[in-house]
């Protein structure tokens, strides 16, 4: 394990020039994380789950993401990739953008569906952006949410081992994410009204640096989506339901 690490982290490892006019100043430092605790985890507010439930809509976890047992409606999205900016006169340090690739969560509404997939965090433009997969189309690098920085930022690099704790709050929908889920949903006029301004919660940032088995960095795609039932077979699973009251009824009348 301890030497799949060293290859990992000595091949994976890139730095790479800031910029023709800061290279001097300042380096990027490319980061793989899928080999340590490195974790995004995803709360949703009280409004939001309030609201999803008011338009019929579940939330689920795909691929990499998964539920958090101490947590109602909070998602880890596992972190896979970060790059950070190292400056050098004067010595900072600061996060530029977080990945979990591999990661999506599944937002229902009866027989619709769309996916928020392979999740990426721009932190200079404080925006959460995903791929959104529906009706087997993929509409890569979206902006979903805006948001704020909650707590200051504590960040620290030693040799190429990331440590990082900041939390994103008053996560809002942008416009583009906001027609899309009106379209992949099915939600009218009245339906979307609220989500315009609705805070859907925020997003802890917890990088530990500490081993864990590493998660995959492979896309989540349209492959990786759950079937869906054929009308045929919604219309087969109608009967069988029809057939089973039928059969308690008839057992109760007896």
């Amino acid at each position: 394990m301890v030497s799949f690490l060293f290859r990992a982290r000595a091949a994976a490892v890139v730095l790479v020039a800031a910029g023709a006019a800061s290279s001097a100043s300042a380096l990027t430092v490319s980061l793989p994380t899928t080999f340590v605790k490195a974790d995004s985890v995803f709360q949703l507010s009280e409004l939001a789950v309030d609201a999803l439930a008011a338009s019929g809509s579940t939330i689920s976890p795909l691929g990499n993401a998964f539920g958090v047992a101490s947590a109602t409606q909070a998602f880890d999205l596992p972190v896979t990739h970060v790059d950070v900016s190292v400056g050098l006169f004067p010595p900072s340090l600061k996060p530029l953008s977080g990945e979990a690739t591999g990661s999506a969560l599944l937002i229902s509404r009866g027989s619709r569906s769309m996916a928020l997939a392979n999740f990426q965090i721009d932190f200079a433009a404080e925006k959460v952006n995903a791929d959104i997969i529906s009706n087997g189309i993929v509409t890569k690098g979206v902006s979903i949410y805006d948001f704020d920085v909650a707590t200051p930022l504590t960040i620290g690099l030693n040799g190429l081992t990331l440590t990082m704790k900041e939390q994103l709050n008053h996560l809002v929908l942008t416009s583009d994410a906001l027609t899309a889920m009106a379209s992949a949903l099915n939600l009218n006029k009245v339906l979307q009204a609220p989500l315009k301004t609705l805070d859907f919660g925020t997003i802890n940032i917890d990088i530990q640096g500490a081993l864990r088995w590493p998660v995959s960095d492979k896309p989540f795609t349209v492959a990786n989506m759950p079937a869906v039932p054929e009308p045929s077979t919604w219309a087969m699973m109608a009967l069988g339901l029809v057939g089973v009251a039928c059969a308690a009824r008839r057992k109760i009348a007896n």
